[in-house]
């Protein structure tokens, strides 16, 4: 659907699709609601989140990132509409991820981007926020200066991505907000989601890959790695990207189906 990225809005496919009466990507109850008026062709663009070098400008379908939504739906028993919040700005990937699950879910969006610490707090106590998406270094500087009398009693799930969350956050975290599960996904804004970690996930370790996100680990000449061994990962996923806007980049190749980012 989008053509000029600076022309058009990232999130204006989905909202197409909404406003013109096609019914919700997932349901309220977490369960698939992908019908055949669902977009299959409508692209949109969002940008890396630049961890390993300069952000990238990447285009996806609209339908790669809603077959995620319904697997993800189940992390945090998302039977009612729980309130979302997230740090970033709404063209980077992990935020627009997390406005697109509300709005097709039917919950409340907050964006906190461009608060002072202290005001972003503040909004997530008042607004009874459940579940945060953030990066470690958005959490480091959120934990970092409050105390233990403010705690954040509503939050029950955060969603962490683009980076590992160092031990001592994590348990900032942890005493901040009560009765929240943390979650640590590893991907990518070409991949998203690929593993996620669960309270049995050893420290320093990226947890479990998705169900639907087959993996393998090679070799440089890519030949498949014994166990213990490093190597590049590879991955075939429905939640692929399409392509750069900016041509092809060095790190990043295809094969047969198989995605490595380097």
């Amino acid at each position: 659907m989008a053509e000029d990225p600076k022309q058009t809005h990232p999130v204006a496919a989905f909202l197409k699709l909404l406003q013109h009466g096609h019914p919700p990507l997932v349901k309220s109850d977490g369960t698939g609601a992908i019908g055949p008026k669902a977009a299959v062709g409508n692209m949109f663009y969002s940008w890396s989140g630049g961890s390993t070098g300069e952000p990238k400008l990447i285009c996806r379908s609209c339908k790669s990132w809603a077959l995620s939504f319904q697997e993800n739906a189940i992390l945090f028993t998302r039977k009612h509409k729980k309130p979302n919040a997230n740090f970033g700005h709404l063209s980077h990937s992990l935020t627009l991820y997390a406005v697109l699950v509300a709005l097709t879910t039917g919950a409340e969006y907050h964006p906190l981007e461009g608060l002072g610490t202290k005001q972003q707090w503040k909004m997530i106590a008042h607004r009874e926020i459940q579940i945060l998406y953030a990066k470690p270094t958005q959490l480091r500087i959120l934990t970092k200066s409050a105390t233990l009398h403010s705690r954040l009693r509503a939050v029950r799930g955060v969603m962490i991505g683009g980076g590992w969350l160092d031990r001592e956050t994590k348990q900032r975290v942890q005493e901040l907000c009560l009765n929240a599960e943390t979650k640590e996904f590893y991907g990518a804004a070409e991949t998203s989601f690929i593993t996620i970690s669960d309270p049995s996930t050893p420290p320093g370790l990226v947890g479990q890959p998705y169900t639907s996100v087959p993996t393998k680990v090679l070799d440089t000449a890519e030949n498949k790695v014994k166990a213990g061994t490093s190597g590049e990962i590879w991955i075939k996923s429905p939640s692929l990207f399409s392509r750069y806007t900016g041509g092809v980049k060095q790190h990043t190749r295809w094969r047969n189906g198989w995605l490595s980012i380097g």
